[in-house]
């Protein structure tokens, strides 16, 4: 029986196992916010759009199977949509609900497919063990680029 002063786990635990999960991202991702199409000035005409980049690193990208995809249909056009969870490392900034993530390169375990896929962030989750970085996304695969 181990002293009441005597810890079983390192008070900072999820630090020191960041870098475990850190090995297991296999994609990197840019994640921006603002807007995605220019808009329109009374005084000078067409605007450019404003996109801020929030982070740029490598991720990990897992497609929740137990929710499968969902169907609907807005304005007459058959949408698909799928949850995915987006895993960031610990020192990543907080990204905010509506952002949007940005597969740029895979590696050799990931399919290239996934290069190019656009995520817009419905939620961040929070959890209270700080491993990583959570996001719930929403992956609209009926307007992705082929």
């Amino acid at each position: 029986m181990p002293f009441t002063s005597t810890r079983v786990f390192h008070p900072r635990w999820a630090q020191h196992l960041a870098s475990v999960a850190d090995d297991t991202h296999n994609v990197t991702v840019k994640i921006t916010a603002g807007s995605t199409g220019g808009g329109w000035s009374p005084t000078s005409g067409a605007t450019q759009p404003t996109v801020t980049v929030l982070h740029e690193g490598p991720a990990i990208i897992e497609y929740d199977a137990q929710s499968g995809a969902h169907n609907t249909v807005l304005a007459d056009q058959q949408v698909v949509t799928r949850t995915v969870t987006v895993g960031l490392g610990r020192t990543a900034p907080v990204i905010p609900q509506g952002a949007r993530v940005t597969v740029t390169a895979v590696d050799d375990n990931t399919l290239p497919a996934l290069v190019g896929r656009v995520f817009v962030v419905a939620a961040v989750v929070a959890p209270s063990h700080g491993v990583e970085q959570t996001l719930s996304c929403v992956d609209d695969q009926t307007n992705q680029p082929s």
